[in-house]
């Protein structure tokens, strides 16, 4: 029983570092691309925007 509560802690423990993880990256690009950036923030979360940044790295 013990081992088994270790475990769940753990794997809770995972998943919360990579939730606040995605949550700092999403944070980092709207910073980014609506304070440092041209943009507005909102527009980074938009599929359209990312089409055009990766059709001009191709």
């Amino acid at each position: 029983m013990r081992v088994i509560k270790y475990f769940g802690t753990r794997i809770n423990l995972i998943i919360l570092v990579v939730i606040l993880s995605i949550l700092a990256l999403i944070a980092g690009l709207m910073i980014g691309y609506g304070v440092l950036g041209d943009g507005h923030a909102k527009d980074v979360l938009k599929p359209s925007l990312w089409s055009d940044v990766i059709g001009k790295l191709k």
